[in-house]
């Protein structure tokens, strides 16, 4: 259980803090601005804005972004459940 933790550290709490919820990206480094493209939480973030802004337009480029990585990285954990079920 403690394990779960360092994902929490790692991974999800520096999202939160580069994803722009908290903040504007605007007054963040361009290192930070770079690396929170990255994230699918920023993109997730553009597209609720935009749907609260009334633009939901404007919101197409970051749902192809995120639809376009879970199809790319979705193999990889189906694959390593499979290999983690057939042992």
């Amino acid at each position: 259980m403690d394990y779960f933790t360092y994902y929490f550290s790692m991974f999800v709490q520096p999202m939160f803090l580069f994803s722009g919820i908290f903040f504007p990206m605007s007054g963040m480094p361009s290192w930070a601005q770079q690396a929170a493209w990255f994230t699918p939480l920023y993109h997730l973030v553009g597209i609720s804005r935009n749907f609260a802004l009334g633009t939901p337009d404007q919101a197409i480029g970051h749902l192809g972004w995120l639809i376009g990585a879970t199809m790319l990285l979705m193999p990889l954990p189906v694959i390593l459940l499979k290999r983690r079920l057939m042992r």
